[in-house]
């Protein structure tokens, strides 16, 4: 069961949907994992977030590709700095830092989605109101 702080916000686009349900499950792992700081369990949940993230991302630039998205520049370079984030993440496990962790993927998960994905998902909404 996810934890209530990894509040879940559906975009009504089933895919992306399921691909956050999954993250949020993943999220959830690494902080059961975190209390005994399971380090090299906590990486290879780290390393399968980053890997899911990355699928993840590339689908929803396909998605907002096909819909003519005009601010798909800004949202593919805020994914690559997510990607970069993750990777600063798992550097920082490797080291034995855990302070912080579950906050900054809280950061590159639900951050994203009310700010970057709740866009194209809007902007997608008026497309079909339109009928175009």
């Amino acid at each position: 069961m996810i934890p209530e702080r990894f509040i879940y916000y559906k975009l009504g686009i089933p895919e992306i949907d399921d691909h956050h349900w999954h993250l949020f499950v993943l999220m959830t792992e690494v902080a059961s994992l975190l209390k005994n700081k399971k380090k090299e369990e906590i990486l290879s949940l780290l390393k399968e977030i980053e890997l899911q993230l990355a699928e993840h991302f590339d689908i929803e630039i396909k998605i907002m590709s096909n819909m003519h998205f005009p601010f798909i520049d800004t949202h593919r370079a805020e994914h690559e700095l997510l990607l970069s984030d993750m990777q600063d993440i798992i550097r920082d496990v490797n080291k034995g830092v855990f302070d912080g962790l579950i906050t900054s993927l809280e950061k590159i998960l639900v951050d994203h989605i009310i700010h970057y994905d709740l866009l194209y998902v809007s902007y997608a909404n008026n497309l079909k109101l339109l009928g175009k």
